[in-house]
């Protein structure tokens, strides 16, 4: 039922903090709007995605990554563009800086 609250309603941001304020700490709000960004993310984007950071974190870079996601998940190229402006909006969300 949650998941179905997200979905329906995660695009509309506004409203959704006081919403969910009174119940929650600001930690878990933030949690938990991390999470509807993700839940409203299509699953075929979200395996680009954590294949970047994959082949990131086995050491690879720029072209390298983009001949390993080629090679390894070419059936999904239409999603390689927006998987890493979803990559970055994730890395700025998290305060994490880019590799």
């Amino acid at each position: 039922m949650a998941q179905l609250f997200w979905k329906t309603n995660f695009t509309p941001l506004y409203g959704l903090n006081s919403i969910i304020s009174s119940q929650f700490d600001a930690d878990r709000i933030d949690y938990l709007l991390r999470v509807a960004y993700l839940n409203s993310k299509e699953p075929r984007l979200l395996e680009v995605v954590s294949s970047i950071i994959f082949f990131e974190k086995e050491g690879y870079k720029g072209e390298e990554i983009d001949e390993k996601l080629s090679a390894y998940k070419g059936h999904l190229a239409e999603f390689f563009d927006e998987a890493y402006r979803t990559y970055r909006e994730l890395q700025d969300m998290l305060g994490c800086t880019p590799a």
